[in-house]
């Protein structure tokens, strides 16, 4: 019922990011090379969030340090609803020059 209501009103098909690779029905997203929008900023502090109910570890995660990360996000297309499931999250440390 949420999920619906949620699909109704939402105009995001995508992750707001890079297109980095797709083949078949899969497809990775790049958020964070450079410098991110706003829109990308809401986006993975969002993920950030949700990917926190399900961890293990109480470590707090500060939300402020996310533009030290790249973050990489694998979906899978529906092609039915043209829209793409978040499978899996992936980010790694950006080391400054």
């Amino acid at each position: 019922m949420a999920f619906q209501r949620h699909t109704a009103k939402c105009l995001y098909t995508q992750p707001p990011g890079k297109l980095v690779f797709s083949k078949d029905d899969l497809a990775i997203f790049q958020i964070g090379e450079t410098n991110m929008n706003m829109e990308q900023r809401i986006y993975v502090k969002s993920l950030s969030r949700i990917v926190r109910l399900f961890m293990d570890s109480n470590k707090n995660i500060d939300d402020t340090k996310i533009d030290r990360f790249a973050y990489y996000i694998l979906c899978r297309r529906d092609p039915i609803l043209s829209q793409s499931q978040v499978n899996e999250i992936s980010y790694y440390k950006i080391i400054p020059d």
